[in-house]
């Protein structure tokens, strides 16, 4: 553990690198559906990973980013959502956590030095793609100039904590002929946050509360 990071990141490090994740009964909350097919992990499954970013904006407040997924690609099936900055693990990625930090700069423009790897969250199988996630936080002590890549990102979404952990709230979705019928998700600013992605935030922020950290 870092003593020289401030003390809500030395206590998120410390959770994170002794495995004290609140997990599946943290991402369930935010479930479309509380379906057990984000368990079931086939062998075929794509790791992918993502990076949930943790810095202070010019407030002083603690924030993170997500970002709108561009709409040029008709087979992307997450094509216009909300997420964080990740994606597909490549052949040269060394692992997991190098992709995630590898997206994050191709996608957002933060360059690695300036991202300090924490630990992991608990992996998630999103059964509608086939893709398991492998999420990652990181703390940025100095949040750069982004420089999003127009070919997949349409714009960056940076919120304070206090105020995406205040805005959850239900509601009714159809996607691609499917309709979830209460279905809970995060108010982000003029964008909602609902499904794999709002699952990934919701066990960070069932941590952070175990952890006593006041955002």
């Amino acid at each position: 553990m870092d003593k020289t990071y401030p003390k809500e990141i030395q206590l998120i490090q410390a959770a994170l690198v002794t495995k004290s994740l609140p997990g599946w009964e943290a991402q369930k909350l935010m479930s479309p559906m509380f379906s057990e097919k984000y368990r079931a992990v086939p062998e075929e499954a794509t790791p992918s990973a993502i990076l949930l970013t943790l810095y202070k904006n010019e407030l002083g407040n603690w924030s993170t980013l997500y970002i709108k997924r561009a709409s040029k690609y008709e087979g992307d099936k997450h094509k216009g959502q909300i997420s964080f900055p990740g994606g597909k693990q490549e052949p040269t990625d060394l692992n997991s956590a190098a992709c995630a930090i590898r997206e994050c700069e191709e996608e957002i423009g933060i360059d690695p030095k300036h991202i300090k790897l924490l630990g992991a969250l608990s992996p998630l199988y999103v059964f509608v793609s086939g893709f398991i996630i492998y999420p990652y936080i990181a703390y940025i002590p100095h949040l750069p100039t982004l420089n999003p890549d127009p070919s997949e990102v349409d714009y960056v979404i940076d919120v304070p904590l206090s105020e995406l952990f205040l805005s959850k709230s239900i509601r009714d979705f159809s996607i691609r002929g499917m309709k979830f019928k209460d279905s809970p998700y995060y108010a982000l600013k003029n964008e909602v946050l609902w499904g794999a992605t709002a699952m990934i935030t919701s066990e960070f922020e069932q941590l952070t509360k175990a952890l006593n950290i006041k955002f």
